[in-house]
C-alpha cells in the first residue's frame, strides 16, 4: 500500500465516523445546529489541552502524502531502528530486529533526524536462516562458505558489503541473517545471488558429522 493511499483511508475513516453520528442525529431528531455550536465550543477547548495530539495528527497526513516514509522501510530515528510496520495519523510503528515493536509519536517523527536505509538507491540481497549446532563450529566458518560461494560475482556485489549476524541462538539452532549490496540493477544476477546463498546454506546444514565437541 502506497502512501497516497494510506493517507485517503485515514481520512476515509474520519469522515465515515462523522457521517455515522451525523446520521444517528438526524435519526433521532436531534437539533444538529445547536449540537455544532456545542461541540465547537468543546472543539475548541480540546485543541487548546490537546496541542501535541493535533500536531501529531497534522503531521500524521504530512508523512502519509509524502515519499519520504513509507510502510516497510528500514529507518533509524534517534537510538531506535527497525521496519515500519503501519502509520497512523498519532504514530508510526517500527518493528526492530528482536522483533519488539515500538511506538513514535508523528511529532516525534518530524522534529528528530531521521535515517531511511531503504531510499537508497542500493539493491540488497538478504538471506534469513537457520543452521543445526551440530553441522558448524564456529559463525566464522559459516561466513567463509557463504562468502567462497560468491567469488565467481565479486564484480557484482559492492566491495565490503557483505555481512553475516547472528539474530537468535536456541538450544541446537543459530539463527543469522546474511546481507549484501549489489552494484546495479539486474534482477537475474540478483536472483542467481539469492540461489548460489540458498544452495550454500543447504550444504553447510546436511553435510554429514558433528562439528561440536563431545563432552
Amino acid at each position: 500500500m502506497n502512501n497516497f493511499v494510506l493517507g485517503i483511508n485515514r481520512i476515509s475513516s474520519i469522515i465515515n465516523t462523522c457521517t455515522f453520528i451525523i446520521s444517528i442525529m438526524i435519526l433521532f431528531d436531534i437539533d444538529i445546529r445547536n449540537m455544532f455550536v456545542s461541540l465547537s465550543i468543546a472543539a475548541a477547548a480540546i485543541a487548546v489541552l490537546s496541542k501535541d495530539y493535533i500536531t501529531s495528527m497534522a503531521n500524521g497526513l504530512i508523512i502519509m502524502f509524502s515519499d519520504r516514509l513509507s510502510l516497510g522501510d528500514k529507518i533509524i530515528i534517534g537510538e531506535f531502528s527497525g521496519k515500519i510496520r503501519d502509520i497512523t495519523l498519532i504514530n508510526i510503528i517500527i518493528e526492530n530486529q528482536e522483533g519488539d515493536v515500538i511506538v513514535i509519536p508523528n511529532s516525534v517523527v518530524s522534529s528528530s533526524i531521521v535515517l531511511n536505509r531503504s531510499k537508497k538507491d542500493i539493491r540488497q540481497v538478504i538471506a534469513e536462516f537457520e543452521l543445526g549446532l551440530d553441522r558448524i563450529s564456529s559463525v566464522d566458518e559459516v561466513e567463509k562458505a557463504l562468502k567462497s560461494s560468491l567469488t565467481p560475482f565479486l564484480t557484482n556485489i559492492r566491495e565490503n558489503s557483505f555481512s553475516l549476524q547472528v539474530v537468535s541462538m536456541k538450544q541446537d539452532l543459530i539463527n543469522c541473517k546474511a546481507q549484501l549490496a549489489l552494484t546495479g540493477h539486474n534482477k537475474a544476477v540478483e536472483h542467481q545471488i539469492h540461489r548460489t546463498i540458498q544452495d550454500a546454506i543447504i550444504a553447510l546444514a546436511t553435510r554429514p558429522g558433528s562439528h561440536l565437541p563431545k563432552g
